[in-house]
This record gives structure tokens, C-alpha cells and sequence, in this order.
């Protein structure tokens, strides 16, 4: 780097960093079984085992 000593974060934007890490977190964990589904779906469907409705 050149030298750049950057400030430290604030509390106040440190919380809201975190809260948004939070967030995040858990909405791709809300997901993720949907998707593992979705997966399962298509591999079934590829070996035949899965009938169409």
C-alpha cells in the first residue's frame, strides 16, 4: 500500500455492517433448501424417476 492509514469504523456503521452480514446470512439460509430441492427435482427427472404432475 502506499501509506494509507485508514480511520477506524465508527460503532454506529460497525453495527449496521454487522446487522446487514446478518441479514444476509439469513436469507441465503432460507434458500438454500429450496434450491437443494430444486436440484434434487431435476436429477430425479433426469434418471426417470421423477414423474411430471
Amino acid at each position: 500500500m502506499s501509506g494509507l492509514t485508514l480511520a477506524p469504523l465508527p460503532n454506529e456503521v460497525r453495527v449496521l455492517i454487522d446487522s446487514a452480514r446478518e441479514s444476509t446470512a439469513a436469507a441465503v439460509n432460507a434458500e438454500l433448501p429450496l434450491l437443494y430441492w430444486q436440484i434434487e427435482l431435476l436429477e430425479l427427472d433426469k434418471s426417470g424417476l421423477h414423474v411430471a404432475e
